[in-house]
Parts: C-alpha cells; structure tokens; sequence
C-alpha cells in the first residue's frame, strides 16, 4: 500500500481557461529535471514557456546544465523566467498555464509539483519516469517516451477537462 502525497484544493487557484503557455516549475539548474529538455521541446513545437524554479544565471552553476548550453538557449524570446516562485505568483502560473510540461529524466521521487497542477486544473505532460505513471492518468494528462509524443501531447491537451483534472485530484490526493 502506497499514501501519496496529499494536497489542500483549497490551496490552489482554479481557473477554467489558461493562457497558450506552458509551465515548467523545477529547480532549473537540477540535470534530472530536465529543462534542457523541456526548452528542445518548446523550441521544436513552437510553444511559449514559462519557466519558475530558478533564474537563468542559475543555469550557469551546474556542470552538466551548463555542458548542455541551456544558459545560451535560454536567451530565446519563447522562454520567460520567473525566478524562484511561491505563494500568489505559483497558483498564478499553476492554474493559467496551458500545461505543466515535466520532461524528468532522472529520480523523481513522487512529483509533488504534478498534483498541485492538477489541483490548478492544469494537465500534465510528463515523461513515464518515477511516480509520474502512478500520478497521471490518460483522461488529465500525458505520458511520453519520444518527441513525437510530445508533440501529440501538445497537439491535444486542450482536449483535456480542466475541471476533471481538479476533480482528479480532490480524489486521489
């Protein structure tokens, strides 16, 4: 038997429409989150994101970040910093973005940030790495293994309920 991580709804800000960006909110500067990865996507299907979790000079402290050129991609007019971000401004970007965009690539150990976007009424593409399998489920999100899902993904998430998302998760966390 397995308790997840629960959330407060009431603690997150729903909204039934979102802006056409998507969000990545992770320490930006961690290898195993993978903006690097996330920034290749959003460049290659043409979608804005904004990006909480750090600032773009923090993409310059790490090795493997900063072996990867994510400071220089960064620079692109499609990617908007928002720091490190709590409070007002993360239930702001949670429940506005289109969808949460989480390409991990390494240990994850439950992807808290995962439920508080469903609570937001945001789906969620991920990867199927770590708990993100257990966390999503087809009618609120996506599971990807390729660029070309990835691109589906994007393709069809405005066919997601947000409102399911949030009932979703006042279910199960």
């Amino acid at each position: 038997t397995y308790v997840y991580n629960g959330v407060a709804l009431d603690e997150y800000a729903f909204s039934p429409t979102a802006s056409e960006r998507y969000l990545f909110l992770a320490r930006v500067n961690l290898a195993a989150k993978n903006l690097t990865g996330a920034m290749r996507l959003a460049k290659r299907f043409d979608v804005e994101l904004d990006i909480g979790g750090g600032s773009r000079f923090d993409l310059l402290l790490r090795s493997r970040v900063r072996r990867e050129g994510a400071f220089f991609t960064s620079l692109a007019p499609r990617f908007h910093f928002h720091g490190m971000v709590g409070g007002e401004d993360k239930k702001r970007l949670l429940s506005g973005a289109r969808g949460l965009l989480l390409p991990v690539r390494g240990p994850e150990a439950f992807g808290l940030v995962a439920v508080e976007a469903l609570a937001s009424g945001t789906p969620v593409i991920a990867t199927r790495h770590c708990a993100m399998p257990e966390i999503i489920a087809p009618d609120v999100g996506f599971l990807c293994t390729s660029d070309e899902e990835f691109g589906e993904a994007f393709a069809n998430v405005g066919s997601i309920s947000r409102a399911r998302c949030r009932e979703y998760a006042a279910e199960r966390f």
